[in-house]
């Protein structure tokens, strides 16, 4: 009995590795990491009624295309979150608002994203969250006396943090060939 399990254990784990190596297919197509992605906020927000940590959606305000391949269409989630909150207070201290994305849907796959287009050296990365923080993906909102508020439809752009394999939802031209592929191709259409 021991000796079936241990081959069925052993089969369930080969099936296991098999489909880890399918997770990314090869019709995957790379977004590079820096690739500015367009958004614009699906939700009202002011620093009256948003706390620290609460989630807020975007949409995708443009249909994303790397190399014909359609990977993020318009419309599409993103979410992010309320880094900072202070209410408007009574004597004309004004309120202040800070969010920041994080992902956005692409077909099946989360798409890292971040306030700037490129990665920074680690010696910076102070000044980095800093200027995330003041200007970032939203910006860092204050208001003489009245509550910060952000509307919809207001524009964002986040930039892809790492390159990602999407698989795309349909090809706009024909996919390129392998050879092209792997010569690294596979950039943003402008």
């Amino acid at each position: 009995m021991n000796r079936t399990r241990r081959i069925c254990l052993m089969a369930l784990a080969a099936m296991t590795i098999a489909l880890a190596i399918e997770a990314v297919p090869s019709e995957a197509v790379v977004v590079p990491e820096g690739t500015p992605i367009q958004l614009k906020f699906a939700q009202s927000v002011s620093s009256r009624s948003t706390r620290p940590g609460q989630a807020i959606e975007f949409a995708v305000a443009e249909t994303l295309t790397v190399n014909g391949a359609v990977l993020i269409r318009e419309g599409d989630r993103a979410i992010g979150y309320v880094v900072m909150s202070a209410s408007a207070e009574t004597g004309g201290k004004g309120g202040a608002l800070a969010i920041e994305v994080s992902k956005v849907r692409a077909n099946k796959t989360l798409v890292n994203v971040r306030g700037e287009r490129r990665s920074v050296e680690k010696r910076e990365v102070g000044k980095t969250v800093g200027l995330t923080i003041l200007f970032g993906l939203s910006g860092y909102m204050m208001s003489g006396g009245k509550q910060a508020e952000i509307k919809i439809d207001t524009p964002v752009v986040a930039y892809v943090a790492e390159d990602t394999p999407v698989v795309p939802f349909e090809w706009r031209t024909p996919p390129p060939s392998k050879d092209k592929a792997a010569e690294g191709t596979d950039r943003p259409n402008p």
